[in-house]
């Protein structure tokens, strides 16, 4: 029994420490910090570098962490939207959301944005978000409702989802990386996810 509850310690203190090495990377992250170093997010989290290594063995690890820790955080900021209010209601409560989700990743988004093209966890990271949005898409504007196109933007460069395929496809999720809070809405998903200020700058609007 002694030997059991002295496991159970160590693996509690063990997941303690990563939590805290993830949650240091995260940290540096929503301060600006988009490439801290092994020896930064060690400091931050007040473990040695070996430490550091010894719980996740490369950066590769360490970002499939850090960006599980971001996927829960953004889980958590999820509403549910009743698909039977009025289409304009629909829209108002899913963009109100969508900003909150969209505040809270924009951190890591940028950070991201650097790194994605070298990295699979990244890259895995970015595909469970689009999955994300449109699985919320489909759940708000439902069969039978005036689905809303998800973006297909008139100028393909105000669209960073050219990344992760043809241009405007994923845009709700995708252009995060550079999206900040704008002037007035316009009715449509479509400038919430560019960051449009007027709809003469999306292509494609709801109708």
């Amino acid at each position: 029994m002694a030997g059991q509850r002295h496991t159970d310690g160590r693996v509690a203190r063990g997941q303690r420490t990563r939590d805290a090495i993830v949650e240091a990377h995260a940290a540096l992250l929503r301060e600006g910090v988009l490439k801290p170093t092994g020896k930064v997010v060690a400091e931050r989290a007040g473990v040695s570098l070996r430490t550091l290594w010894l719980n996740y063995k490369d950066t590769e690890t360490l970002l499939a962490a850090t960006t599980a820790y971001w996927l829960e955080a953004d889980a958590a900021l999820r509403v549910d939207v009743d698909a039977t209010l009025s289409l304009e209601a629909r829209i108002e409560q899913y963009l109100d959301m969508r900003v909150r989700r969209l505040e809270h990743l924009a951190p890591a988004a940028r950070s991201a944005a650097l790194g994605e093209p070298f990295s699979v966890a990244l890259q895995d990271s970015r595909r469970q978000h689009v999955e994300r949005v449109q699985h919320d898409l489909e759940a708000v504007f439902a069969p039978g409702s005036r689905r809303p196109a998800i973006c297909a933007p008139s100028s393909p460069q105000r669209c960073s989802s050219r990344r992760a395929g043809p241009p405007g496809r994923h845009c709700a999720m995708t252009s995060v990386s550079t999206w900040k809070p704008r002037g007035p809405r316009c009715v449509s998903l479509c400038c919430a996810c560019c960051g449009a200020d007027r709809h003469r700058d999306c292509g494609q609007h709801l109708r």
